[in-house]
């Protein structure tokens, strides 16, 4: 069950699908088959930046999962608060995307934490059909055309308003995650839209993530909850440290 979502969580169940598929697990959607979900099942909720108190879906999922198979896995994730569901969770492992969630959910006994990289940094753009954004990218760089984007977002998690004109790649579009050619689709727009630029400004995390992926430079501003920072410190400073900088709010 992928994280519900914007092109940003299309990215990371991109990211989760290459991933099955590279190491020949044996998946499917979770979406209409719950009758054939038996004992031997570990069913999956896919990584995003959901299990936090702003947000009902994300933590929904996870406890439907929990009501109807024995094993629940959660891939990585930004997790703070849910008190009540982390300490009454049976059979559940939990992935924290960032050293701040990973000591969150560590403090729950009956939750087996770890800590992984949101998997949106392993998509491995060079494979097909994402390709395609590199080599609008790499036809870009040729041209000598320069263009910078703001990308932030307005949705109540910004720090501070950002002056017009924006454009929140990211949030524009919100896709069905219930087949991989929609999913795949979903990405390959979020990626193609960012190869245009030369530059990237925004405050959306996995429009930071996509950019770099691509080899664009970027400034990254944080959100209220600080996720943007968390991430920072945990991955990103060490896989994009040269193209991707963090900007303190002022």
């Amino acid at each position: 069950m992928p994280n519900g979502g914007n092109l940003g969580d299309a990215m990371i169940a991109s990211a989760t699908i290459q991933g099955f598929n590279k190491y020949n697990i044996s998946w499917d959607f979770i979406f209409g088959n719950e009758g054939c979900i038996n004992n031997a099942d570990m069913l999956v909720y896919g990584g995003g930046g959901s299990l936090v108190p702003r947000y009902k879906g994300g933590i929904e999922c996870v406890q439907y999962l929990l009501s109807i198979g024995s094993k629940v896995v959660v891939l990585p994730q930004t997790v703070h608060g849910h008190v009540g569901v982390w300490n009454n969770a049976k059979g559940l492992t939990v992935f924290a995307r960032d050293n701040v969630s990973f000591e969150n959910i560590s403090d729950y006994r009956n939750v087996e934490a770890y800590f992984y990289h949101d998997l949106a940094t392993e998509l491995d753009v060079s494979e097909e059909p994402f390709s395609l954004a590199r080599g609008i990218r790499d036809s870009l760089i040729k041209s000598e055309r320069t263009a910078h984007l703001e990308a932030f977002r307005h949705d109540g998690e910004e720090i501070m308003a950002k002056p017009k004109p924006y454009f929140d790649i990211s949030g524009s579009v919100y896709p069905s995650m219930r087949s991989e050619p929609v999913i795949h689709a979903s990405t390959c727009g979020l990626l193609a839209s960012l190869a245009n630029y030369t530059s990237v400004s925004t405050d959306r995390l996995h429009t930071a993530i996509a950019a770099s992926l691509l080899g664009i430079p970027v400034d990254l501003y944080d959100t209220h909850h600080k996720k943007n920072s968390a991430v920072y410190d945990s991955t990103l400073r060490h896989k994009y440290g040269g193209t991707l900088s963090f900007i303190e709010a002022s």
